[in-house]
């Protein structure tokens, strides 16, 4: 497990040479709130970490629902819990159509999401707050994605509505180099207003699900955005 630190802030990359899966601790208040879970084979190095850290973890902030973001929510849980677990309602929404085969299935031509082994305790929607914790609906990688920002450092984590392994790319912008977030997008034109959306928000810091977090990333985000347009066209 690599791990990254500023401020109040962790990124912990799990197979950081082979195929990097972030998940995020962010400190407020004396106590911790984790952002995605990675697989479940993550689940040692973040426990490992939290203990380290020495604050007790009291809120699971889920982006969406791919495995390699809910992986080790079991194990987490177990460990804590009294955590609360939260979700973007919409992606909860979706996921609980997709899981009952009685429903129309709006959203059969999209990619399954991965049923959750512990039901969320609470669902978020845009402009909720959890302390100093802004949540943004940033759909386009799924249609119920959020995006975390943390209004005291300006750090913003997005999961998969960015990349930088491969190449920094928007949702639907495939990299050869790293493909997969690319491929496993559902609506790459909702991912650029998404990204457009968060520009919005002047962001010291961007951090995402596969690769290394983004600095100076206003004009960066520009002309991704600007090249996402291009190839999508």
């Amino acid at each position: 497990m690599k791990i990254l630190e500023k401020k109040d802030f962790w990124q912990l990359t799990d197979m950081p040479v082979l195929f990097p899966i972030n998940c995020f601790l962010i400190a407020e208040n004396q106590e911790l709130t984790l952002i995605d879970t990675g697989l479940n084979r993550s689940a040692k190095g973040i426990l490992n970490t939290i203990n380290n850290i020495g604050l007790p973890l009291t809120k699971i902030i889920l982006t969406h629902a791919h495995i390699d973001h809910v992986g080790s929510l079991t194990k987490i849980n177990a460990a804590f819990p009294d955590a609360e677990i939260l979700i973007g309602k919409q992606e909860w929404s979706i996921l609980q159509e997709q899981l009952n085969p009685s429903n129309s299935h709006t959203y059969s031509n999209y990619p399954d999401l991965t049923p959750l082994a512990v039901k969320p305790t609470g669902f978020l929607e845009d402009g909720d707050r959890i302390n100093s914790l802004l949540i943004i609906e940033t759909p386009g990688h799924t249609l119920g994605s959020i995006s975390i920002f943390d209004q005291r450092h300006g750090y913003l984590v997005v999961g998969d509505l960015l990349q930088t392994r491969g190449g920094p790319a928007i949702a639907g912008d495939i990299r050869p180099l790293f493909p997969f977030p690319g491929k496993a997008t559902w609506e790459p034109k909702m991912a650029i207003q998404s990204t457009e959306k968060i520009l919005t928000f002047q962001p010291s810091l961007i951090a995402c699900g596969h690769g290394d977090w983004l600095t100076d990333s206003n004009q960066k985000l520009s002309s991704l955005a600007t090249r996402a347009k291009t190839k999508l066209n």
